[in-house]
């Protein structure tokens, strides 16, 4: 069964188009697929949006795995390619977790929690990093923990995001909202949900 998201619904009852977005190592497995939005209508109104607005985009290609346990930083730092020594809250690190013949596994934005290392990651990724990452455990106090059903990434971008985003949300934790630089994160709350604010990445 294709993965969905949680808001699959109201994108069918606005006429959505969607597309499979599935995974490179089982390209006709409909079930290992993830159902992204293409457009709502013309193509040239939603850029327009985008560009003197703001667009909220649905993104269930994305996963999530939590890294808890003392040992989380120490026992990541030998595995992954990027330095996370000195990690601290609310700071995140583009990093590579390879296979044992120096490929890349899984592309990863881990930024860390007082709790946690939180990592974003490709959806058909992330249970297998879960896995391979777990099976070099000893006893180190660490555990990881697949969360792609439990947590849900949405893409917030446009000229008037920053505004929308404090009209809607109480800050929480972390810098400010209106002051975030990529490589920083902070928590808000809206409605009745914790929500991670990340801003995009800087390009490789």
């Amino acid at each position: 069964m294709t993965r969905r998201s949680p808001l699959t619904t109201q994108h069918v009852e606005r006429d959505a188009r969607l597309a499979a977005y599935s995974d490179p190592a089982a390209p006709s497995d409909p079930a290992k697929a993830a159902d992204l939005v293409e457009a709502f209508g013309p193509l040239e109104i939603e850029y327009a949006a985008l560009r003197k607005g703001c667009v909220l985009l649905d993104q269930p290609h994305r996963g999530t795995i939590l890294v808890r346990g003392d040992d989380r930083t120490e026992f990541l730092n030998r595995m992954l390619t990027q330095e996370l020594k000195g990690l601290d809250p609310w700071h995140s690190r583009q990093s590579f977790w390879l296979s044992r013949k120096g490929r890349v596994d899984a592309d990863i934005r881990v930024t860390a929690l007082p709790d946690a290392l939180h990592f974003d990651l490709d959806i058909h990724r992330a249970a297998h990093t879960a896995e391979t990452l777990g099976s070099y455990l000893f006893a180190e106090d660490v555990t990881l923990t697949d969360a792609s059903e439990t947590h849900h990434r949405l893409g917030l971008h446009g000229p008037t995001a920053i505004m929308l985003l404090a009209a809607i949300s109480t800050h929480t934790d972390g810098p400010p909202t209106d002051s975030l630089l990529p490589g920083l994160a902070c928590l808000v709350r809206i409605a009745d949900h914790e929500v991670l604010i990340e801003p995009p990445r800087h390009p490789r």
